[in-house]
């Protein structure tokens, strides 16, 4: 069994002698799935694309996945509020937070977009692009400071002024210093000010309190998107709206998704309210012969799974030589720099780091790793070259060795932190740097 299970590891190389044909698929792994959204919104010019996952940790995913493979694009993510149609409960401040926060961007961004979603989160009524895009508040370094009159207009956006500032939509005043948790955060900010002007703002670690970085401009969105409808009877926008030349591509099961949500809604409320708040079944279907599904299941070639092999290690190191002598090249990839080198330990090759995507393609013959978080492997040929390259995930590593004496990494982060900047939110790969 042993030697069965090594040879068809070590002969892997041989049986994939091309790539598959057949159209990308919502099965196929999130890296691939990945590579083909970015090279969708590539070639979408100035009109960018929307993506609707078949769930949000699939769309956050994603979108993180996408953000290591290119680093200079924004990334969002719209999240569905996390409270039932009509239930009168608020939803989470901190996913109504990012919510405003991604709308406001997409109102005010002149880039083509990259909008990551589901079925469920785009199903609800908007405010108008510009009445989102008049509400947020900007704090910068020498601009006036009137303490009353910024409080005030916190409160209007629907900041809690008698909190300290450890989650999204809190503020609090004290003395020469406030400190506040922008809505779609990461982490709040320290304001200092003097002689009635705004000296100096930094970012804070939410739970050390140490300072972060510095920044010289800070943009404050509403909490709740619903702060900028225009009463009950004002026109009102959906998301489509916010990205009007942007191509839709969805997952295959989307539609399943859609009339699961629609059915809900329906039987939460009157006709009347349910079209006053929500798509209506109509505009669904409408707006769904836009997209491009993807089909549910199409074949690919996977690397071997190791992590279920009885020596790992060695088939590791035999899959390495049978690649290298193949001629075809191996990455490896994985969320963290602990678990890039223990698979370098265990496979014995150096393998050189690449930023993202384009500086992977251009190291063609060179065996290189990418921080990433991958769900699996997958074996793609590079564009205008003959050499496959191999992919190898730490995914299945991690389970394998959560059951061994020894520790593999510290496993996939929580949240992903981005880059220091001024404005931070948790659904946007990278953090947004300015309006």
């Amino acid at each position: 069994m042993k030697k069965a299970k090594k040879a068809r590891a070590a002969g892997a190389i041989k049986k994939t002698s091309s790539l598959p044909r057949s159209a990308i698929s919502s099965s196929w792994p999130l890296g691939m799935v990945a590579l083909h959204l970015l090279q969708q919104w590539r070639k979408s010019g100035r009109d960018g694309i929307v993506f609707l996952a078949g769930d949000e940790n699939r769309a956050e995913r994603l979108a993180s996945i996408v953000h290591s493979l290119d680093r200079s694009l924004d990334v969002l993510v719209f999240p569905r509020l996390n409270n039932l149609p009509f239930e009168g409960l608020e939803p989470s401040r901190e996913i109504a937070g990012r919510r405003s926060s991604v709308l406001r961007r997409l109102a005010k961004t002149k880039k083509p977009v990259f909008l990551v979603s589901t079925a469920e989160a785009i199903m609800e009524r908007l405010p108008l692009p510009e009445s989102l895009s008049r509400l947020s508040a900007i704090l910068k370094v020498g601009a006036k400071y009137a303490e009353q009159e910024l409080q005030t207009r916190l409160e209007t956006l629907g900041y809690d002024l008698d909190e300290e500032a450890e989650f999204p939509g809190t503020a609090l005043f004290h003395g020469k210093t406030f400190e506040i948790f922008p809505a779609g955060a990461l982490n709040p900010f320290r304001i200092e000010h003097a002689d009635e002007a705004i000296r100096k703002i930094v970012a804070v670690d939410p739970e050390e309190h140490e300072v972060m970085f510095e920044v010289k401009e800070l943009l404050v969105d509403p909490m709740f998107e619903r702060l900028a409808l225009e009463g009950k009877r004002g026109r009102r926008a959906t998301l489509p709206d916010y990205c009007v030349r942007a191509r839709w591509i969805a997952d295959a099961a989307i539609s399943g998704h859609a009339d699961g949500w629609l059915s809900t809604i329906e039987e939460a409320a009157g006709q009347k309210e349910v079209e006053r708040e929500y798509l209506g079944r109509g505009e669904w279907k409408k707006l769904a012969k836009r997209m491009s599904m993807l089909p549910r299941k199409a074949g690919f070639a996977p690397t071997p799974d190791f992590s279920k092999m009885a020596a790992p290690r060695k088939a590791l190191r035999a899959f390495t030589a049978d690649t290298q002598r193949a001629g075809s090249r191996l990455l490896l990839v994985a969320a963290v720099e602990d678990d890039l080198r223990a698979m370098e330990r265990m496979s014995g090759i150096k393998a050189e780091r690449f930023a993202g995507w384009d500086e992977m393609k251009e190291g063609l013959n060179r065996e290189g790793a990418l921080l990433a978080d991958f769900d699996a492997g997958f074996v793609i040929r590079m564009c205008r070259s003959r050499v496959q390259s191999w992919f190898i995930s730490s995914e299945g590593w991690r389970c394998w060795r959560a059951c061994r004496p020894s520790t593999w990494g510290k496993g996939r982060p929580a949240r992903w932190s981005g880059s220091n900047s001024q404005e931070t939110t948790p659904f946007s790969f990278p953090p947004p740097i300015s309006p």
